[in-house]
């Protein structure tokens, strides 16, 4: 959607949800500048979080169902962003395909 490459920067940083809530890496630490390339080989949710937030919510959401993802009633939550929605690995695996 935003045309960026894997090598596009990001920057791991302190974050929190729209509810205030941290976010967190695995690691517990934060990375600074990386790419997203490395943001997905190290699975660092910030960044993750901050895409969702850059491509929307809304486009974000149309882009998951075009490829077969559906949403308990069709409600998409940022926190999505890390895994933490409903999709089946069946639906999942259909949709890398």
């Amino acid at each position: 959607n935003l045309k960026w490459s894997t090598g596009h920067l990001i920057n791991d940083q302190p974050t929190l949800y729209s509810t205030g809530q941290p976010i967190s890496n695995w690691d517990r630490k934060y990375h600074g500048m990386l790419t997203i390339r490395n943001a997905l080989n190290h699975s660092y949710n910030i960044p993750a979080l901050l895409t969702l937030r850059a491509v929307g919510m809304e486009k974000a959401k149309n882009f998951a169902q075009q490829l077969g993802i559906t949403f308990k009633d069709n409600q998409v939550y940022e926190s999505y962003a890390i895994g933490s929605n409903s999709v089946s690995p069946v639906d999942m695996a259909g949709a890398y395909s």
